[in-house]
């Protein structure tokens, strides 16, 4: 709306009351919501393998979205999220204005994964098809499924938008959508939250020693599949024990857990912030934050704590090579070396010029990619792009 377009979000179940949002009431969203997950949950017994990362089906879908949307007086549809039973994969195809999608996974070039192998001869690069290894399957391969499912009904390209680099790669590369119109937009952040706030006060607003040095991370418990990598940030940790003994961590996403894992340094849990601005302090009360993840899009994390002037650390692997900028504002260490990860951490955490330095230049990077006018302006050159494209069919 402040850059002159309108714009109504269409939600599962609206909380709040914006009059922009539309969503089922949450009386009726509470009932069908857990009962289509559940039903898809239990299809996915029937898949490939056991699946600990999130999975959709893309079957169920919500009654009359797609009548609602067509019959709307939207010039463009900006699709995100449509996982949880959402939409339905035939409901997509039969959107009739143009649609621009923003990927904030894999899912919508895989199977039922929202992430997948990146292996070169992945089934998301190659084709999904009946000739894969039927002895390694049970007797329905819901992956093949949805795949075909998704070629079937998305004949019309998409306008594809991806926040990283990688998943504008990974597109391209894909069986499915390898021909499909797809640019790197990131994600915007508020920076008038997000900036650096005093250091001391932030300290003192989460209770936090002032004389130490201190590792952020996220939530420990969540990390099912592996995916965020929380193994590998403990075994960084083994190291630092080795370095450095002036460390204290700090854990946000949870509160102390009842059986709290000993890291060999004091740890502060800081609880689950659902408040911008309590997390951006949280960010400016650190030395530096470590994003230990196996495989990632663009992790909001570490773009929020590089706009609070905060270095990351993190594994060079999927879209974190678009989060920071190497040797300038963190750095980016060899998958999976846990002696590269903490010797980095301990580089930062130990040395206030490195640390002033990096923070000064994340602060202008997180100005120059993620400020809100930078990124619309973008997102209206596609939408004009979308539209123009589809007059012309």
């Amino acid at each position: 709306m402040k850059q002159g377009s309108g714009s109504q979000m269409r939600v599962y179940m609206k909380i709040g009351d914006e009059n922009r949002v539309v969503g089922q009431p949450r009386s009726l969203a509470r009932i069908f919501l857990p009962l289509k997950s559940k039903l898809a949950y239990r299809m996915t017994r029937l898949a490939t393998r056991g699946l600990a990362d999130p999975f959709s089906i893309g079957l169920f879908g919500t009654r009359g979205i797609v009548d609602e949307i067509n019959s709307s007086d939207a010039d463009v549809v900006n699709i995100h999220f449509v996982g949880g039973e959402f939409m339905s994969i035939p409901q997509i195809g039969r959107i009739r204005k143009p649609i621009v999608w923003t990927f904030h996974d894999m899912w919508a070039f895989a199977g039922v994964e929202h992430y997948s192998s990146v292996d070169e001869n992945a089934d998301w690069r190659t084709g999904y098809n009946s000739s894969r290894n039927r002895s390694r399957l049970p007797l329905i391969d819901l992956d093949y499924w949805v795949w075909k499912r998704k070629k079937k009904h998305w004949k019309q390209p998409f306008h594809i938008i991806t926040p990283s680099k990688w998943l504008e790669y990974c597109v391209r590369e894909s069986a499915l959508m390898e021909d499909f119109p797809v640019r790197t937009i990131p994600n915007c952040l508020n920076l008038d939250i997000y900036r650096p706030w005093p250091v001391e006060a932030a300290r003192k607003a989460f209770n936090l020693p002032l004389d130490r040095k201190l590792i952020l991370f996220g939530a420990i418990g969540r990390d099912v599949s592996g995916r965020k990598g929380f193994d590998l940030l403990a075994g960084a940790v083994g190291k630092l024990q080795e370095k450095n003994g002036e460390f204290d961590l700090v854990v946000f996403g949870q509160s102390r857990p009842a059986n709290a894992p000993d890291w060999g340094f004091p740890v502060h849990y800081a609880g689950r912030l659902t408040d911008d601005l309590a997390l951006a302090q949280l960010y400016s009360a650190v030395d530096v934050m470590v994003v230990p993840s196996r495989m990632d899009n663009l992790p909001q994390t570490g773009t929020e704590a590089q706009a609070c002037g905060c270095p990351v650390v993190a594994f060079d692997v999927g879209g974190l090579g678009s989060v920071l900028e190497d040797q300038v504002t963190g750095f980016l260490v060899p998958p999976f070396d846990t002696s590269a990860l903490a010797a980095r951490i301990s580089e930062i955490a130990s040395s206030p010029d490195l640390r002033r330095e990096m923070g000064l230049a994340a602060r202008e990077r997180a100005l120059r990619l993620w400020e809100p006018r930078i990124v619309v302006q973008k997102y209206l050159e596609t939408f004009r792009e979308a539209v123009n494209l589809n007059d012309s069919c």
